[in-house]
């Protein structure tokens, strides 16, 4: 149970991308532990490793970063008026 609300504090305090990037580098350190571990040649591990990272293609820049902050929006507001209207 304590691990849940860490992991949930932990996951909301972090945008999307940044999650998505964090699995993305830990299922090929996993892959390529296993590879390894199954006996595999180091080098081609690393081959192979920089041959995924390159078909993710590069990170967003700062410009592509704030234009899908942007998209996604804020906080909905009320009607514009008074009070009690």
């Amino acid at each position: 149970m304590l691990a849940t609300c860490f992991f949930s504090r932990w996951l909301l305090s972090y945008s999307c991308l940044q999650v998505q990037g964090f699995v993305s580098e830990f299922s090929s350190l996993r892959s390529a532990a296993q590879k390894f571990a199954n006996g595999a040649n180091p080098d081609d591990i690393r081959r192979e490793m920089m041959e995924e990272k390159a078909a993710e293609g590069p990170p967003p820049n700062r410009a592509q970063r704030r234009a899908a902050k942007r998209k996604k929006g804020g906080a909905s507001r009320g009607p514009k008026g008074g009070f009690g209207r």
